[in-house]
């Protein structure tokens, strides 16, 4: 039987519609376990010989992620290529690291700085799928607790901080192909309509866009009324809110 903590992080999950909300989620749930903040990394974007900053989703600081992407302390992170090459969690942060053979030094000074500026002084690392499709993708979880506290406050509950982190997977991947399935519907506008739209969606008013576009005020707002009627919208704001979400403009 599950425990009540998981089941209720699955039901939250089924609710979620953002990845933004899936992630919040994950990260409330992670604070049963001494973790400060997580990040999520995903699309084969964090390989270990790879020059591309990781694409990431997240709950911290922007000026962490700001530092390890500018620094491209992912390229000798060792918890990247774990993640790309395992389906075992890692521990990793200044007390796991410091003293083990073969630790690029640069990586020491990295967590170093980290834990002065964040506060952050230890991680665990969750893959989640290695499968063909993808090579990399994982949660890197991080804490103010140091290496010995962290593995105090979970380290008999690391499988259930594993399990956790495979359901809010599971949820980004629905909802990417969710996106991708929208993505791929073709648009009922008219260009004229989608060309309308965009300007509307830059925040430009109707008489600005009727100049724009050379046709007169009465002809903008029969484009605008024909674009909330095809896309089932009640306001000009929802009609471009679907137009973007579905990729169309």
């Amino acid at each position: 039987m599950l425990p009540n903590t998981l089941c209720d992080l699955s039901d939250r999950l089924d609710s979620a519609e953002t990845p933004d909300a899936v992630i919040s989620m994950m990260a409330d749930f992670a604070t049963n376990f001494g973790i400060t903040s997580l990040r999520y990394g995903y699309d084969g974007a964090l390989k270990p010989e790879g020059v591309r900053p990781p694409r990431i989703i997240g709950r911290t600081d922007p000026d962490f992620d700001a530092s390890y992407n500018d620094g491209q302390a992912y390229q000798y992170d060792p918890s990247v290529s774990h993640a790309a090459n395992s389906t075992r969690h890692m521990w990793t942060g200044l007390d796991f690291e410091r003293g083990k053979p073969g630790t690029d030094p640069r990586y020491i000074e990295f967590l170093e700085q980290v834990a002065i500026d964040f506060g952050l002084n230890a991680a665990i690392v969750l893959p989640v799928h290695n499968g063909a499709d993808r090579t990399f993708g994982g949660f890197i979880t991080f804490s103010e607790l140091n290496g010995p506290e962290l593995v105090r406050s979970c380290g008999q509950d690391i499988l259930e901080l594993r399990l956790g982190a495979l359901l809010a997977d599971q949820a980004l991947r629905a909802l990417d192909l969710e996106a991708e399935a929208l993505g791929h519907q073709t648009s009922p506008l008219s260009p004229r309509e989608e060309e309308c739209l965009k300007w509307l969606a830059s925040g430009d008013r109707n008489d600005r866009i009727a100049q724009r576009m050379g046709i007169t005020n009465p002809t903008v707002e029969a484009h605008l009324a024909s674009i909330r009627r095809k896309l089932k919208a009640t306001t000009r704001e929802q009609a471009v809110a679907i137009a973007v979400r579905r990729g169309w403009i």
